[in-house]
């Protein structure tokens, strides 16, 4: 027997089951919400990193300058580190740093500091060795080909948990914090991570320092390095500084990427209607 109801009459159950579904929205980020192995009770504020390759030995020396807030008295500190070695880690730095001695568990890749912290502002100062990955895990080395053979590449990859094999961190994306990286390489590398370069200092044994300017609040994930012997073409959109980065003998290849970035970088700013929010974009 035909349905004495028009077609769409029929679907106005479903409808209405689905509506209030329809009318929650995803709930905006919350930090006390967020689920994560580390306890909330000391969160980092902002990280003073020093990272020092050595690209033949496949290995880097780093130091972790680390500012954390106690957002209430404890008794020990919680954070994440992975196939890196301490040779000391402080509370403090200078005369008065008090030493650590931290325990670690492998299965979990928790450092666990036993501190006594009062609620308030700390630092906490790492100087650690770690190892140059050959997969693309934290921070990396690979070779690339050119006209005089292989040469070598350095990379990170952070995403979605390898920050912790590069420094010590409250790797977890609901922990954020600003960042200011110095990066060692070799002089005739280009050097590259998310913000500017702001100052390179030669060394006087071939390599030189290179720092750039403090990041956002992001979370560890978001974290990049790079350097090779880079060509490099630019443009710019409004004060945006767009860039092609590329190995040797990708010249005549740079410049369609270079528009497409531009273009896209146009195109999602008015879609959206929020200025890119970084001087430079690689």
């Amino acid at each position: 027997m035909r349905s004495p109801l028009p077609r769409a009459a029929r679907y106005w159950p479903i409808i209405l089951l689905l509506f209030p579904a329809l009318l929650c929205a995803e709930a905006r980020f919350s930090f006390e919400t967020t689920p994560g192995r580390l306890p909330k009770t000391v969160v980092p504020r902002h990280y003073e990193l020093r990272l020092e390759p050595d690209l033949e030995a496949r290995t880097f020396v780093g130091t972790a300058r680390i500012d954390v807030e106690a957002r209430e008295a404890v008794s020990e500190v919680k954070l994440q580190a992975l196939e890196l070695e301490f040779d000391r880690i402080t509370l403090g730095d200078g005369a008065d740093a008090q030493p650590i001695t931290a325990s670690y568990d492998q299965a979990s890749q928790i450092l666990t500091l036993p501190v006594a912290l009062p609620p308030g502002p700390h630092t906490l100062v790492f100087h650690y060795r770690g190892k140059l990955n050959r997969s693309s895990n934290g921070l990396f080395v690979d070779k690339y080909p050119t006209a005089g053979g292989p040469k070598f590449m350095l990379g990170t990859q952070m995403e979605v948990a390898d920050a912790r094999r590069v420094f010590p961190s409250w790797d977890e994306p609901a922990f954020r914090a600003t960042f200011d990286l110095t990066i060692v390489v070799p002089a005739r590398l280009t050097a590259v991570s998310n913000l500017p370069e702001i100052r390179s200092v030669p060394l006087g044994d071939g390599r030189k320092a290179v720092t750039f300017a403090r990041s956002p609040l992001m979370p560890t994930y978001l974290v990049a390095v790079c350097a090779a012997e880079f060509d490099t073409k630019e443009t710019r959109l409004g004060d945006t500084l767009i860039r092609v980065l590329a190995t040797e003998g990708k010249q005549p290849s740079m410049d369609y990427p270079l528009q497409a970035a531009r273009d896209i970088l146009a195109y999602q700013t008015d879609y959206f209607g929020v200025p890119y929010p970084l001087p430079k974009l690689d």
